[in-house]
């Protein structure tokens, strides 16, 4: 995917048939790109529940700039109290080009356990 300079994503690694594991190697490549990342999205009316075993947060989303043709995403990450990550989800807009001037985005985005713990959480969003 792409990031904005600066910006940073939440990820997630699996590795399958593993056992006993000591110690881990991550390396990530990377390269410029001349195609530019929105983030000046705003959210608003946030609020934060309980469904099943699910955390969710919810509330809108404005795109004060110009319309976004080939995407949208907005990404929730659960924090703990020492500012760990706990969890994280995503919900990518169905229509991303109809998110502009004075429309916005009602979204919520669920996740799943693991996100026992939570102390706080932040919405990211990207488009392009």
């Amino acid at each position: 995917g792409m990031i904005p300079p600066g910006g940073r994503m939440p990820f997630e690694l699996v590795v399958a048939d593993v056992q006993g594991v000591a110690s881990v190697n991550l390396s990530v490549n990377a390269r410029p790109s001349s195609e530019a990342v929105r983030q000046d999205f705003e959210f608003s009316a946030l609020n934060a529940w309980s469904q099943d075993s699910a955390y969710c947060v919810g509330g809108t989303l404005r795109n004060p700039g110009g319309q976004v043709q080939e995407y949208l995403v907005i990404a929730a990450v659960l924090y703990d109290a020492q500012n760990n990550v706990v969890n994280f989800g995503d919900y990518y807009a169905p229509d991303p080009g109809v998110v502009a001037g004075d429309a916005t985005l009602n979204f919520s985005i669920c996740v799943d356990p693991p996100n026992s713990d939570v102390a706080r959480y932040e919405l990211r969003a990207w488009g392009r």
